[in-house]
């Protein structure tokens, strides 16, 4: 998933509970380590840096969530 096909969310648990069903392509679980925030033309953007428990190969998903603020 990159900024350009962030996954549009309704509320924050929606990223949790997309960051608990994702696995590694190795079949491990992966592992919150960070997010942030920060703006991708007009959207605002959440990112959320994971790492596999098993492999430690590391990706990024990116979640729009230009709706949850006014």
């Amino acid at each position: 998933m990159q900024p350009d096909t962030a996954m549009v969310v309704a509320d924050f648990d929606a990223i949790e509970n997309e960051v608990k069903k994702r696995r590694c392509p190795c079949g491990g679980r992966f592992e919150n380590k960070g997010e942030s925030s920060r703006p991708h033309g007009d959207k605002r953007l959440r990112v959320v840096r994971l790492e596999c428990r098993f492999c430690e190969a590391r990706s990024r998903i990116y979640f729009d969530v230009s709706g949850l603020f006014h």
